[in-house]
């Protein structure tokens, strides 16, 4: 979407990124109530689904393809070089019962060194490539505003891949059903 007036230009992505030629709080503080008091859009579990990850079966393994809003690709680099995160509450809470539901270690990079970790530098910091349970993986996943004293991040590319189990149907329903007011999309 893209929006002019007065020669101030606002530009949003699908994912909810805005950017602008001004300062964008000038232009969104205001509306903010009507935002905050609209109901979320309702669509079919499919494409709630779909808005946090895509699947693809592969013989006995399910590869997840992750699509978090801002937490992938060329703003993972810039997020992990000033020590920060972008992962919504409800991003968090659907990948941390994703990462819960693996049978095996989780390739995540961390800020705390485990057993068999490959040193990453990023800018300054250094950060580790790391196998880590699954439910150390989903306690320790960093969500925007929060920081531990051990911290995962989401794999750069957002690749994960599971054992043929994963979360059953009915307690994906639950857990959407359950996201809150970071997540625009609600179920039919």
């Amino acid at each position: 979407m893209k929006a002019s007036k007065a020669g101030v230009r606002i530009v949003a992505d699908p994912s909810g990124l805005c950017s602008s030629n001004e300062d964008l709080s000038d232009a969104i503080v205001p509306v903010l109530p009507e935002i905050l008091a609209s109901e979320p859009t309702k669509v079919s579990f499919r494409a709630l689904r779909t808005s946090y990850f895509a699947s693809e079966r592969r013989g006995d393994e399910l590869l997840l393809r992750l699509t978090p809003r801002l937490e992938s690709e060329s703003y993972w680099d810039e997020l992990r070089s000033l020590g920060s995160c972008a992962l919504t509450p409800d991003e968090r809470a659907v990948y941390s019962a994703v990462l819960s539901s693996r049978t095996s270690l989780t390739p995540l990079v961390t800020d705390f060194p485990v057993e068999g970790a490959i040193v990453r530098r990023i800018d300054r910091r250094q950060y580790y490539e790391s196998m880590i349970k699954p439910s150390e993986a989903a306690s320790a996943l960093r969500g925007i505003g929060s920081t531990k004293e051990r911290n995962a991040y989401l794999p750069r590319d957002s690749f994960l891949s599971l054992s043929t189990t994963f979360l059953p149907k009915k307690e994906l329903f639950g857990l959407f059903d359950r996201l809150g007011e970071w997540c625009f999309l609600s179920l039919r």
